[in-house]
């Protein structure tokens, strides 16, 4: 195992300058920055994920998300004791010309520790690298702020709705198939691994339980599935098929990570 000093190792949340590729009309604003905003306006960095990266120039440019909590914001009122939450900011950046600022809602649910990204299903807020990208963010910040109440009865109403063994598993089907969208020739998945608590709390079939128990299981891995493996020849031709039984892993990548979670709440609706 490799031991790496922390502190030689450059930070996207504090980067100086774009990537080295960057056009000349990029606008380049430290997250750094944006932060500052933030807490000027009472929200407090609560957790810090920054992306792996394959190609060494990449690092310390990379994509990065920020969650941040409100002092003020306490427990969401109206939840059971299980489904205890508090709201939660997000916003998504990189300096190597992969993403624009992105400021969404957020949830997290303290039985669990999962963390809901609710993206553009509820108010979402997103600004291009340019000059005057710091006032569009104080207004995206107001913006934001203002339509937290509405997510909160969105909530509340997910923990209203009760969901039928079907509507359980086609909303699993879903998002694992999302999930496992880029894994080829898949046989055979169990999806109704998802329908099993991973503790005490997580038995309700309300829809806001569910969302959740669902999202453990795309995000933090434990899908049991079948691929076909092939072996192919200098030709390209298939000279033997095999059947491979194993299970999701924990996503690392932050844009997955979004995607997947984004998908959790904007499918729920659907199918509740």
């Amino acid at each position: 195992m490799q031991t790496i000093n922390l502190q030689q190792v450059p930070s996207p949340i504090d980067a100086t300058a774009p990537i080295s590729t960057a056009k000349e009309t990029y606008g380049f604003i430290s997250t750094r920055k944006v932060i500052d905003l933030l807490e000027a306006k009472g929200w407090e960095v609560d957790e810090i994920h920054t992306n792996k990266v394959r190609v060494p120039h990449r690092e310390g440019f990379q994509r990065h998300l920020v969650w941040f909590r409100h002092p003020t914001l306490s427990k969401i009122e109206g939840l059971s004791k299980n489904n205890e939450s508090l709201m939660r900011f997000g916003l998504s950046n990189a300096h190597d010309m992969t993403t624009a600022y992105q400021l969404f809602c957020g949830l997290l649910r303290i039985l669990c520790l999962n963390q809901i990204a609710a993206g553009n299903v509820f108010r979402h807020f997103r600004a291009s690298h340019s000059k005057n990208v710091v006032s569009r963010l104080n207004e995206g910040i107001e913006f934001m702020t203002d339509g937290l109440p509405e997510m909160i009865e969105q909530i509340k109403r997910l923990q209203q709705m009760t969901m039928t063994v079907d509507q359980r598993l086609a909303y699993a089907k879903l998002l694992v198939d999302m999930r496992l969208e880029n894994v080829q020739n898949v046989v055979k998945v169990d999806y109704s691994v998802t329908e099993r608590a991973l503790r005490a709390g997580d038995e309700q079939q309300d829809a806001y339980t569910v969302m959740n128990r669902v999202q453990e299981y795309v995000i933090r891995g434990g899908i049991p599935y079948t691929y076909e493996k092939q072996v192919k020849n200098d030709a390209g031709e298939v000279v033997s098929r095999s059947n491979v039984s194993t299970v999701t892993r924990k996503l690392a990548s932050i844009p997955s990570q979004m995607k997947l979670n984004q998908a959790l709440m904007a499918e729920i609706y659907k199918v509740a």
